[in-house]
Protein backbone atom coordinates (compact mmCIF):
# COMPACT_ATOMS: atom_id res chain seq x y z
CA UNK A 1 0.00 0.00 0.00
CA UNK A 2 3.12 2.37 0.93
CA UNK A 3 4.39 1.57 -2.42
CA UNK A 4 1.11 2.32 -4.52
CA UNK A 5 1.16 5.87 -2.51
CA UNK A 6 4.64 6.34 -3.34
CA UNK A 7 3.93 5.58 -7.26
CA UNK A 8 0.76 7.90 -7.50
CA UNK A 9 2.77 10.89 -5.82
CA UNK A 10 5.75 10.40 -8.09
CA UNK A 11 3.12 9.86 -11.04
CA UNK A 12 1.61 13.41 -10.03
CA UNK A 13 4.68 14.95 -9.95
CA UNK A 14 5.86 14.02 -13.59
CA UNK A 15 2.67 14.98 -14.66
CA UNK A 16 2.60 18.22 -12.88
CA UNK A 17 6.18 18.67 -14.20
CA UNK A 18 5.39 18.21 -18.15
CA UNK A 19 2.02 20.37 -17.53
CA UNK A 20 4.09 23.35 -16.51
CA UNK A 21 6.89 22.82 -18.79
CA UNK A 22 4.14 22.55 -21.77
CA UNK A 23 2.49 26.28 -20.48
CA UNK A 24 6.03 27.84 -20.16
CA UNK A 25 5.59 29.75 -23.02
CA UNK A 26 1.93 31.14 -21.96
CA UNK A 27 3.32 31.63 -18.30
CA UNK A 28 5.87 33.91 -19.52
CA UNK A 29 3.85 35.52 -21.72
CA UNK A 30 1.29 36.10 -18.96
CA UNK A 31 4.22 37.30 -17.09
CA UNK A 32 5.39 39.50 -19.27
CA UNK A 33 2.12 41.22 -19.44
CA UNK A 34 1.30 41.30 -15.32
CA UNK A 35 4.88 43.13 -15.55
CA UNK A 36 4.08 45.14 -17.67
CA UNK A 37 1.00 46.56 -16.03
CA UNK A 38 2.17 46.56 -12.56
CA UNK A 39 5.50 48.72 -13.60
CA UNK A 40 2.73 51.18 -15.08
CA UNK A 41 0.70 51.36 -11.74
CA UNK A 42 3.14 51.21 -9.13
CA UNK A 43 5.08 53.82 -10.77
CA UNK A 44 4.31 55.99 -13.13
CA UNK A 45 6.92 58.07 -15.80
CA UNK A 46 8.26 60.82 -13.99
CA UNK A 47 10.61 61.77 -16.33
CA UNK A 48 12.50 64.60 -17.97
CA UNK A 49 13.34 65.58 -21.31
CA UNK A 50 16.92 66.35 -21.42
CA UNK A 51 18.69 68.80 -23.88
CA UNK A 52 21.57 67.03 -25.62
CA UNK A 53 24.51 69.83 -25.59
CA UNK A 54 27.95 70.18 -27.45
CA UNK A 55 30.10 68.66 -24.77
CA UNK A 56 29.88 65.39 -23.13
CA UNK A 57 27.69 65.01 -19.95
CA UNK A 58 28.92 63.62 -16.65
CA UNK A 59 27.03 62.44 -13.24
CA UNK A 60 27.01 65.99 -12.21
CA UNK A 61 24.68 67.06 -15.05
CA UNK A 62 21.91 64.65 -14.08
CA UNK A 63 22.18 64.91 -10.52
CA UNK A 64 19.83 68.11 -10.45
CA UNK A 65 17.76 66.03 -12.44
CA UNK A 66 17.72 62.83 -9.47
CA UNK A 67 17.10 65.49 -6.86
CA UNK A 68 14.01 66.63 -8.43
CA UNK A 69 12.86 63.25 -7.47
CA UNK A 70 12.30 62.41 -11.51
CA UNK A 71 12.59 58.37 -12.28
CA UNK A 72 13.18 58.82 -15.87
CA UNK A 73 14.76 61.24 -18.66
CA UNK A 74 14.55 61.08 -22.39
CA UNK A 75 17.84 61.49 -24.64
CA UNK A 76 17.15 62.76 -27.81
CA UNK A 77 20.04 62.66 -30.66
CA UNK A 78 18.38 64.56 -33.95
CA UNK A 79 19.27 63.16 -37.71
CA UNK A 80 19.09 66.25 -39.97
CA UNK A 81 16.93 66.74 -42.69
CA UNK A 82 16.28 69.48 -45.52
CA UNK A 83 13.28 70.43 -47.68
CA UNK A 84 13.36 68.90 -50.60
CA UNK A 85 16.20 66.41 -49.84
CA UNK A 86 15.89 62.52 -48.74
CA UNK A 87 18.89 62.41 -47.21
CA UNK A 88 18.66 61.72 -43.31
CA UNK A 89 22.01 62.46 -41.60
CA UNK A 90 23.60 61.97 -38.63
CA UNK A 91 26.45 61.29 -36.09
CA UNK A 92 28.06 63.65 -38.23
CA UNK A 93 31.78 65.53 -37.07
CA UNK A 94 30.18 68.56 -36.96
CA UNK A 95 26.95 67.55 -34.62
CA UNK A 96 26.74 68.80 -31.10
CA UNK A 97 29.02 66.40 -29.12
CA UNK A 98 25.87 65.21 -27.31
CA UNK A 99 23.81 63.64 -30.31
CA UNK A 100 27.22 61.58 -31.80
CA UNK A 101 27.84 58.50 -30.79
CA UNK A 102 30.18 58.61 -27.86
CA UNK A 103 28.22 61.24 -26.65
CA UNK A 104 24.84 59.07 -26.62
CA UNK A 105 26.49 56.35 -24.42
CA UNK A 106 28.49 58.88 -22.49
CA UNK A 107 24.66 60.45 -21.64
CA UNK A 108 23.06 57.18 -20.71
CA UNK A 109 25.31 55.89 -18.83
CA UNK A 110 25.75 58.64 -16.75
CA UNK A 111 21.86 59.05 -16.14
CA UNK A 112 22.48 55.69 -14.97
CA UNK A 113 24.90 55.60 -12.68
CA UNK A 114 22.76 58.48 -10.81
CA UNK A 115 19.71 55.94 -11.15
CA UNK A 116 17.62 57.01 -13.67
CA UNK A 117 15.58 55.32 -16.31
CA UNK A 118 16.39 56.21 -20.28
CA UNK A 119 14.15 56.34 -22.83
CA UNK A 120 16.14 56.70 -26.34
CA UNK A 121 14.27 58.90 -28.54
CA UNK A 122 15.92 59.67 -31.98
CA UNK A 123 14.40 62.67 -34.00
CA UNK A 124 14.57 64.60 -37.36
CA UNK A 125 15.30 68.25 -37.38
CA UNK A 126 15.37 70.48 -39.94
CA UNK A 127 14.79 74.32 -40.27
CA UNK A 128 11.99 75.31 -40.58
CA UNK A 129 10.12 71.93 -40.95
CA UNK A 130 7.67 70.39 -39.56
CA UNK A 131 8.16 66.87 -39.53
CA UNK A 132 4.26 66.13 -39.18
CA UNK A 133 3.99 67.16 -43.27
CA UNK A 134 7.41 66.35 -43.96
CA UNK A 135 7.26 64.06 -47.15
CA UNK A 136 7.45 63.51 -51.05
CA UNK A 137 5.50 63.33 -53.88
CA UNK A 138 7.70 60.63 -56.22
CA UNK A 139 8.10 56.52 -55.01
CA UNK A 140 11.68 57.06 -55.51
CA UNK A 141 12.23 59.52 -52.79
CA UNK A 142 10.49 58.07 -50.78
CA UNK A 143 12.57 55.09 -51.11
CA UNK A 144 15.15 56.60 -50.55
CA UNK A 145 14.19 58.47 -47.47
CA UNK A 146 12.86 55.28 -46.11
CA UNK A 147 16.41 53.94 -46.39
CA UNK A 148 18.40 56.90 -44.41
CA UNK A 149 15.71 56.55 -41.62
CA UNK A 150 15.98 52.89 -41.44
CA UNK A 151 19.58 53.61 -40.67
CA UNK A 152 19.07 56.26 -38.72
CA UNK A 153 16.43 54.54 -35.98
CA UNK A 154 18.36 51.35 -36.67
CA UNK A 155 21.83 52.91 -35.50
CA UNK A 156 20.29 54.07 -31.95
CA UNK A 157 18.29 51.05 -31.54
CA UNK A 158 22.22 49.11 -31.36
CA UNK A 159 23.00 51.81 -28.98
CA UNK A 160 19.92 51.21 -27.06
CA UNK A 161 20.61 47.89 -26.95
CA UNK A 162 24.53 47.71 -25.97
CA UNK A 163 23.44 50.14 -23.13
CA UNK A 164 20.72 48.42 -21.56
CA UNK A 165 18.18 51.42 -22.13
CA UNK A 166 14.90 50.67 -21.03
CA UNK A 167 12.52 52.06 -23.61
CA UNK A 168 13.35 53.22 -26.97
CA UNK A 169 11.37 55.63 -29.32
CA UNK A 170 11.05 54.88 -32.99
CA UNK A 171 9.82 58.25 -33.99
CA UNK A 172 8.78 61.80 -33.56
CA UNK A 173 5.39 63.41 -35.21
CA UNK A 174 5.73 61.63 -38.47
CA UNK A 175 2.14 61.43 -39.64
CA UNK A 176 2.37 62.59 -42.90
CA UNK A 177 5.28 59.39 -42.85
CA UNK A 178 3.15 56.90 -41.54
CA UNK A 179 -0.01 57.30 -43.68
CA UNK A 180 1.81 57.78 -46.94
CA UNK A 181 4.03 54.20 -45.76
CA UNK A 182 2.32 52.16 -43.48
CA UNK A 183 3.98 48.95 -44.88
CA UNK A 184 7.67 50.76 -44.17
CA UNK A 185 6.58 51.43 -40.74
CA UNK A 186 6.25 47.73 -40.30
CA UNK A 187 9.42 46.44 -41.80
CA UNK A 188 10.81 49.27 -39.39
CA UNK A 189 8.95 47.77 -36.03
CA UNK A 190 10.03 44.24 -37.17
CA UNK A 191 14.02 44.96 -37.58
CA UNK A 192 13.96 47.34 -34.35
CA UNK A 193 12.53 44.29 -32.59
CA UNK A 194 15.58 42.11 -34.12
CA UNK A 195 17.91 44.40 -32.48
CA UNK A 196 16.40 45.85 -29.68
CA UNK A 197 13.93 44.04 -26.64
CA UNK A 198 12.82 46.84 -24.52
CA UNK A 199 9.67 48.64 -24.06
CA UNK A 200 8.97 50.39 -27.73
CA UNK A 201 6.81 53.17 -28.40
CA UNK A 202 6.49 56.12 -31.18
CA UNK A 203 5.78 59.78 -30.50
CA UNK A 204 3.13 61.11 -32.53
CA UNK A 205 1.34 64.72 -32.15
CA UNK A 206 -1.49 64.98 -30.33
CA UNK A 207 -3.90 65.54 -32.95
CA UNK A 208 -2.64 62.62 -35.13
CA UNK A 209 -2.24 59.92 -31.93
CA UNK A 210 -5.70 58.35 -32.86
CA UNK A 211 -4.85 57.17 -36.35
CA UNK A 212 -1.42 55.77 -36.29
CA UNK A 213 -2.49 52.05 -37.18
CA UNK A 214 0.34 50.43 -35.56
CA UNK A 215 -0.30 50.96 -31.76
CA UNK A 216 -0.58 46.76 -30.99
CA UNK A 217 2.97 46.76 -31.66
CA UNK A 218 4.54 48.35 -29.54
CA UNK A 219 4.23 48.97 -25.40
CA UNK A 220 2.93 52.13 -25.45
CA UNK A 221 0.65 54.86 -26.81
CA UNK A 222 3.09 58.19 -27.15
CA UNK A 223 1.75 61.23 -27.33
CA UNK A 224 3.51 64.41 -27.80
CA UNK A 225 0.60 66.07 -25.46
CA UNK A 226 0.26 69.75 -26.11
CA UNK A 227 -3.86 69.62 -26.27
CA UNK A 228 -5.39 73.01 -26.09
CA UNK A 229 -6.73 73.32 -22.53
CA UNK A 230 -7.50 77.13 -21.81
CA UNK A 231 -8.10 80.24 -24.02
CA UNK A 232 -7.70 82.62 -20.81
CA UNK A 233 -5.18 84.95 -20.67
CA UNK A 234 -4.19 84.03 -17.27
CA UNK A 235 -6.09 80.77 -16.47
CA UNK A 236 -6.14 79.30 -12.85
CA UNK A 237 -5.94 75.68 -12.16
CA UNK A 238 -9.53 75.24 -12.55
CA UNK A 239 -9.22 76.14 -15.70
CA UNK A 240 -7.03 74.06 -16.59
CA UNK A 241 -8.52 70.71 -14.98
CA UNK A 242 -11.85 71.79 -16.82
CA UNK A 243 -9.64 72.05 -19.88
CA UNK A 244 -8.54 69.03 -19.75
CA UNK A 245 -11.70 66.79 -19.35
CA UNK A 246 -12.85 66.43 -22.72
CA UNK A 247 -9.25 64.99 -23.16
CA UNK A 248 -9.39 63.07 -20.13
CA UNK A 249 -12.23 61.16 -21.37
CA UNK A 250 -11.75 60.85 -25.23
CA UNK A 251 -7.78 59.29 -23.53
CA UNK A 252 -8.81 56.93 -21.32
CA UNK A 253 -11.74 55.47 -23.96
CA UNK A 254 -8.69 55.38 -26.72
CA UNK A 255 -6.51 53.36 -23.98
CA UNK A 256 -9.60 50.86 -22.83
CA UNK A 257 -10.35 50.59 -26.77
CA UNK A 258 -6.67 49.35 -27.49
CA UNK A 259 -5.62 48.39 -24.32
CA UNK A 260 -2.68 49.86 -24.00
CA UNK A 261 -0.95 52.57 -21.50
CA UNK A 262 -0.53 56.16 -22.44
CA UNK A 263 2.95 57.98 -22.21
CA UNK A 264 2.76 61.48 -22.24
CA UNK A 265 6.56 61.67 -25.13
CA UNK A 266 6.51 65.39 -24.06
CA UNK A 267 4.36 67.66 -22.19
CA UNK A 268 5.04 71.35 -21.45
CA UNK A 269 3.87 74.49 -20.59
CA UNK A 270 5.88 77.87 -21.56
CA UNK A 271 5.90 80.89 -18.85
CA UNK A 272 3.38 83.16 -20.98
CA UNK A 273 0.06 83.76 -20.85
CA UNK A 274 -2.15 82.13 -22.85
CA UNK A 275 -0.13 79.28 -22.50
CA UNK A 276 -3.02 76.72 -22.45
CA UNK A 277 -4.35 77.80 -25.75
CA UNK A 278 -1.50 76.72 -28.27
CA UNK A 279 0.59 74.56 -25.64
CA UNK A 280 3.01 73.68 -29.02
CA UNK A 281 3.72 77.32 -29.89
CA UNK A 282 7.14 79.02 -29.42
CA UNK A 283 7.20 81.26 -32.47
CA UNK A 284 5.88 84.39 -30.94
CA UNK A 285 7.05 86.11 -27.54
CA UNK A 286 4.88 86.99 -24.89
CA UNK A 287 4.17 88.31 -21.57
CA UNK A 288 6.13 86.70 -18.98
CA UNK A 289 3.67 84.90 -16.11
CA UNK A 290 5.34 82.36 -14.00
CA UNK A 291 2.17 82.00 -12.07
CA UNK A 292 0.58 80.09 -15.61
CA UNK A 293 3.62 77.75 -16.03
CA UNK A 294 2.89 76.66 -12.09
CA UNK A 295 -0.78 76.37 -12.61
CA UNK A 296 -0.85 74.13 -15.99
CA UNK A 297 1.59 71.74 -14.13
CA UNK A 298 -0.38 71.54 -11.49
CA UNK A 299 -3.26 70.60 -12.86
CA UNK A 300 -1.15 68.09 -14.68
CA UNK A 301 -0.14 66.42 -11.23
CA UNK A 302 -4.00 66.93 -10.16
CA UNK A 303 -5.52 64.71 -12.89
CA UNK A 304 -3.28 63.06 -15.07
CA UNK A 305 -1.76 61.31 -12.78
CA UNK A 306 -3.96 59.78 -11.13
CA UNK A 307 -5.38 57.86 -14.43
CA UNK A 308 -5.08 54.30 -14.89
CA UNK A 309 -4.45 54.61 -18.29
CA UNK A 310 -1.78 57.24 -17.75
CA UNK A 311 1.55 55.75 -17.71
CA UNK A 312 3.44 59.20 -16.84
CA UNK A 313 4.91 61.08 -19.32
CA UNK A 314 8.22 63.47 -20.25
CA UNK A 315 8.44 67.24 -18.92
CA UNK A 316 9.60 69.55 -22.40
CA UNK A 317 12.20 70.26 -21.00
CA UNK A 318 15.54 70.66 -19.05
CA UNK A 319 18.63 72.13 -20.12
CA UNK A 320 22.28 71.10 -18.57
CA UNK A 321 23.33 74.76 -17.51
CA UNK A 322 22.63 75.48 -14.17
CA UNK A 323 21.60 79.50 -14.84
CA UNK A 324 19.01 77.89 -17.06
CA UNK A 325 15.63 79.80 -17.27
CA UNK A 326 15.20 81.87 -14.91
CA UNK A 327 11.90 84.48 -13.81
CA UNK A 328 12.24 86.54 -17.13
CA UNK A 329 12.67 83.88 -19.46
CA UNK A 330 9.46 83.01 -21.58
CA UNK A 331 10.15 79.30 -22.90
CA UNK A 332 9.14 75.76 -21.75
CA UNK A 333 12.06 74.81 -18.95
CA UNK A 334 10.87 75.49 -15.67
CA UNK A 335 14.44 75.99 -14.39
CA UNK A 336 14.55 78.78 -11.80
CA UNK A 337 11.03 79.53 -12.01
CA UNK A 338 8.16 79.05 -9.57
CA UNK A 339 7.10 76.05 -11.66
CA UNK A 340 10.55 74.11 -10.61
CA UNK A 341 9.44 73.87 -6.96
CA UNK A 342 5.63 72.34 -8.01
CA UNK A 343 7.81 69.96 -9.82
CA UNK A 344 10.29 68.81 -7.14
CA UNK A 345 7.47 68.44 -4.45
CA UNK A 346 5.06 66.06 -6.92
CA UNK A 347 7.82 63.97 -7.70
CA UNK A 348 9.32 63.63 -4.59
CA UNK A 349 6.07 62.24 -2.94
CA UNK A 350 4.56 58.73 -4.54
CA UNK A 351 1.54 59.59 -6.82
CA UNK A 352 -0.32 56.10 -6.17
CA UNK A 353 -1.55 57.75 -2.71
Amino acid sequence: MVFKKINLTLTLVVCFFFFTCGNEKEKKSYSSLKETKLSLTSEKVKGISFVSPNFLLEQSHFTPIQELGANWVSNMPFGMIKKGSAEVRFNLEWQWASEKEEGVLKAVKAAKEKELKVMLKPQLWGHDIFTGTFGFEKDKDWQSFENDYLDFILFYAKIAADSNVEMYCIGTELARFVKARPKFWEKLIEEVKKVYNGKLTYAENWDAVEVFPFWNLLDFIGSDAYYPISDKKHPSVSDFIEGWKPWIQKLNQFSKELNKPILFTEWGYRSTVYNGLKPWDYSENLEVSQKNQLNAYTAVFETLYNEDWFAGGFLWKWFPYPNSGGPTNDRFTPQNKLAEDKLRSFFKKSVNQ
